[in-house]
């Protein structure tokens, strides 16, 4: 022996040291990226179901008031004597007279645009929004 103190090889070090270190640090930092990204995704799903659900509930609750509106209005023109008598005797002129204001007030309250008067052999007798075009079948 030359008595040289034997100095511990530098790569060996990072082989056997570092590179397992190196290797786990990396497995650690996937693994967390994947952990996250999942919680990320079930995150978004969940907000995602949540905005649905508030969506549905909006749109049930416009769609209910709009039935109630529309109820209500139907009901009220279809107990009005006057308008009764002129549907029966076909009097387009006297329903059109009765019906434009009220059409325009509900366009301007409640977005109602149309209103049909349909006889019982589906032949529109009378289109408060449209009363030029009438005398055609309807098949709903």
């Amino acid at each position: 022996m030359s008595g040289k103190p034997v100095e511990p090889d530098d790569f060996a070090i990072r082989r056997d040291i570092l590179l397992p270190v190196g290797v786990a640090l990396v497995a650690l930092v996937l693994l967390f990226s994947l952990i996250f990204r999942n919680h990320i995704e079930t995150r978004e799903a969940e907000h995602t179901h949540a905005v649905i659900q508030q969506a549905n509930t909006a749109w049930e609750g416009l769609l209910q008031n709009s039935l109630r509106q529309l109820q209500w209005f139907a009901q009220r023109a279809s107990v009005n004597p006057e308008m009764q008598a002129a549907m029966k005797n076909r009097q387009r002129d006297e329903l059109l007279a009765m019906t434009e204001k009220r059409l325009a007030n509900l366009r301007q309250n409640f977005g109602i645009s149309h209103w049909y008067f349909i006889t019982p052999d589906q032949h529109v007798l009378l289109r408060v929004h449209d009363p030029k075009h009438a005398g055609d079948r309807v098949e709903r």
